[in-house]
């Protein structure tokens, strides 16, 4: 289903929709730089204990790359 036959059932989204296009086309002019991904044999001995990557110690996520990026679309959105 596309979103023009969606909206035509579902009118009351309409506002919805128009913050999703706003969203798409600012951040089509953000520059997002590439993240490194983590080791994942660092987080195989949590992950098979059951602890959730966002909370093993044994991985690091950095996200601070990210910062500018998420900076200039939010100033950019206001």
């Amino acid at each position: 289903m596309t979103q023009d036959v969606w909206l035509a059932k579902h009118p009351y989204l309409q506002p919805v929709a128009d913050l999703q296009a706003l969203v798409q086309a600012a951040a089509a002019d953000v520059s997002i730089p590439s993240v490194c991904i983590p080791r994942w044999d660092d987080y195989s001995g949590d992950f098979y204990a059951g602890v959730p990557l966002l909370l093993s110690s044994r991985v690091t996520i950095d996200l601070h790359p990210l910062e500018e990026a998420l900076a200039s679309l939010a100033e950019t959105l206001s």
